[in-house]
Formats: structure tokens, sequence, C-alpha cells
């Protein structure tokens, strides 16, 4: 699996990212958006940092791939994105409706509780149950830097 979602190109993993990722309620009584508390909570939690420059040298595509890899250890969501795959893009050229971050905050969701006290700092915690401790770290540091 990890080789089907790198050898997608950029607007494909985009895409497909985008089509196993649906926007559910929101968490902890408010709606995650992405905004300076949510990034300095995330390096706090996963002890990363955005680097140098806005984007970092992430591309769209590789923040995608990296979020789909997070999904990929759960069964369902990988049969998902199996199925994703082998339909393709449509041919014509493809809006990215719901938005990068917002499909990055959603996969995040799936391991890590995001919460905001009532003067409104977030704070995050990381589920240690989860398997795959070393590729949500990976997605945090990818969107950090993304979003520099």
């Amino acid at each position: 699996m990890a080789d089907l979602i790198q050898s997608l190109d950029d607007a494909t993993a985009q895409w497909v990212l985008e089509r196993v990722v649906r926007p559910g309620p929101a968490v902890a009584g408010s709606e995650v958006k992405w905004s300076p508390e949510v990034k300095q909570a995330l390096e706090e939690e996963f002890q990363v940092s955005a680097g140098s420059g806005a984007g970092g040298g992430i591309s769209k595509g590789e923040l995608a791939r990296q979020a789909l890899a997070v999904l990929a250890e759960d069964p369902e969501k990988k049969a998902t994105i199996e199925r994703a795959v082998a339909a393709g893009p449509p041919a014509k050229a493809f809006d990215f409706g719901i938005g990068l971050t917002l499909a990055v905050l959603l996969v995040l969701q799936t391991r890590v509780q995001f919460s905001a006290d009532s003067s409104g700092k977030w704070s995050v915690k990381f589920d240690k149950r989860a398997s795959g401790a070393a590729e949500v770290k990976g997605l945090v540091q990818k969107l950090v830097s993304f979003i520099g």
C-alpha cells in the first residue's frame, strides 16, 4: 500500500484524499480550523517545528500522500483508498472542494483529540493506542512545514 500511495502524482494524491476524507461533526463542540494556536498545540504535542519559510519545501501532493499513509492503517480506509486509486480522477480537471488543510485536519482527528478550553486555548492529545505513531508525527511535521 505504501508503494501505491507514493506512486501517486500530486494532483491524484489530493483527489484520492478528498474522496476518502469527508467532513464530520465538530470535535469537542468546536470546529477545528487551522490557526496559530492549533499549530502551536500540534508542535508541542509532537515536538516538531515548521522549519524555515512558508511551505517548507512540502508539496501539496506530499502532504496528501502522508495523510493517505495514516488513513491506510485502517482496513476500511485502506480499501476505500484502493478503490479511489483504481477508479482514478476524472479525465477533466477537478476542483479540490474541501481544501487540503481541512482534509489533513480531518485525518488527524482520527488519531488526535483536539480540545479548546474556555479561553480558546487549543490542546491536542495523541491517541497512544494508534499503531502509526511515526506516520502521524510525519503528517504533523509536513502540515506545520507546509503551512509555515
